[in-house]
């Protein structure tokens, strides 16, 4: 998928030689927008990372709560 952008990116340049100014605005925007892809597929998106984080605490939390009630079993 990366190559399949990456070329279509190049080939973007490549013709935007023979355009217009107007078209060639056009492909600038087109590869920003495809830049801007390509760097989210490359990046975990970062509401993913902070959502494990939350999760990994959570269950810390849930492990520690389950530890203590075993004690408090154990005791009585």
């Amino acid at each position: 998928m990366k190559y399949l952008i990456f070329f279509h990116f190049i080939s973007l340049i490549v013709s935007a030689q023979n355009l217009s100014p107007e078209e060639q605005k056009k492909l600038i925007e087109e590869n920003k927008i495809l830049k801007d892809q390509l760097q989210k597929s490359k990046n975990p998106a970062p509401d993913s990372v902070k959502i494990m984080e939350a999760l990994k605490r959570g269950e810390k939390f849930q492990k520690e709560q389950n530890q203590m009630l075993e004690e408090l079993d154990k005791e009585d």
